[in-house]
């Protein structure tokens, strides 16, 4: 069975440069199966000033290959490596 995502997000409004914006928070998802059954997770809920509705975006689909694997950090030399110096004191 195939479903479909949808991202449900927070607006909240703001200024910048004198011209209003809106920023989108995620807040949860939405899922519709093929069989036209829908269900919303949500991972969080707005506080404050929030007039309690939601919008729902289409999940953008991220066409990015996987990242390679990092290459394992160099090996430290032991913190007291040099303990074996004498101290002229």
């Amino acid at each position: 069975m195939t479903k479909k995502l949808y991202d449900v997000c927070h607006g909240r409004e703001y200024e910048k440069g004198g011209e209003t914006k809106t920023a989108w928070s995620r807040v949860g998802v939405l899922v519709m199966a093929e069989d036209g059954r829908i269900a919303i997770r949500l991972d969080a809920v707005p506080a404050g000033a929030w007039d309690g509705w939601l919008k729902v975006f289409p999940r953008e689909e991220k066409d990015k290959p996987a990242p390679a694997p990092a290459a394992p950090p160099p090996k430290a030399k032991p913190a007291f490596a040099d303990m074996d110096d004498d101290i002229p004191f």
